[in-house]
C-alpha cells in the first residue's frame, strides 16, 4: 500500500505542500508548475496534474511498477532521464504537445505501438533508446534536432512519419 505524509515548508516566501511516501525519500510535489519527484510506490496508471508544465530529471525513474502515464497537454519539457529504467511503462499520452525531450528521457522502458512526437522541437541522445517494442513514431516539421541514438536498440520500430 502507498500511503503518504504531507509536509509543509517555505521556499522563498511561499508555503508549498508535499507529499512523503514512507518507503522512500523522494518527494512528490508541484511547486508552481514543475514536477520534481515522485514516490516509488506509484503502479499502473498515473495522470500528471494539469497545472504541470516541466518535469524534472529522475522524477519516475526506476518505477518498475508504472505502467501508463497521462502528462498534463501543459507539459512542454520532459528532462534528463525523467522515466528511465521503467521498464513496465507501455503507454505515454499526451507527448503530442512536448517540445523538448532531454538526454535518456524514456531510455529503456516498455514503450508500444505508435508515439506522438509531433510537437516535438529537440529529442536527445537517447531519449528513447531501448524501447525494443516501439512501432512507429510521429514527427512534424517543427523538429530541429535528434540526437544520436535517440532510438537506439528499438529493434521494431519501423514506422516513422513526418508531416
Amino acid at each position: 500500500m502507498c500511503s503518504t505524509i504531507a509536509r509543509n515548508w517555505t521556499v522563498f516566501g511561499s508555503t508549498q505542500t508535499a507529499s512523503i511516501s514512507p518507503t522512500t525519500t523522494r518527494v512528490c510535489c508541484s511547486v508552481r508548475t514543475e514536477l520534481h519527484a515522485a514516490p516509488l510506490c506509484l503502479s499502473g496508471k498515473y495522470t500528471i496534474p494539469q497545472s504541470v508544465t516541466f518535469l524534472y530529471g529522475d522524477v519516475f525513474r526506476f518505477h518498475t511498477k508504472l505502467t501508463e502515464v497521462i502528462l498534463s497537454d501543459q507539459i512542454t519539457h520532459i528532462d534528463f532521464e525523467a522515466f528511465a529504467g521503467c521498464t513496465a511503462l507501455k503507454t505515454v499520452e499526451g507527448l503530442g504537445s512536448v517540445k523538448f525531450i532531454n538526454q535518456n528521457a524514456f531510455e529503456n522502458c516498455d514503450l508500444q505501438d505508435t508515439v506522438d512526437l509531433s510537437a516535438a522541437c529537440v529529442i536527445s541522445d537517447y531519449a528513447f533508446a531501448g524501447n525494443q517494442k516501439l512501432k512507429g513514431i510521429e514527427l512534424s516539421d517543427t523538429l530541429i534536432s535528434v540526437g544520436g541514438y535517440a532510438f537506439a536498440a528499438c529493434k521494431k520500430l519501423t514506422d516513422v512519419k513526418i508531416d
